[in-house]
């Protein structure tokens, strides 16, 4: 689904960068989280 937003955007490079950039947050808070816990 991002990809579709992305095309149809003028500025995709930057919105690409930013969705690129919040999923890498998002992985490493949730992997975090795990090795809290000790998973």
């Amino acid at each position: 689904m991002k990809d579709v937003r992305v095309v149809l955007s003028p500025n995709a490079a930057e919105i690409y960068t930013k969705l690129k950039e919040s999923d890498e947050k998002l992985d490493k808070s949730i992997l975090n989280s795990f090795s809290k816990k000790g998973f």
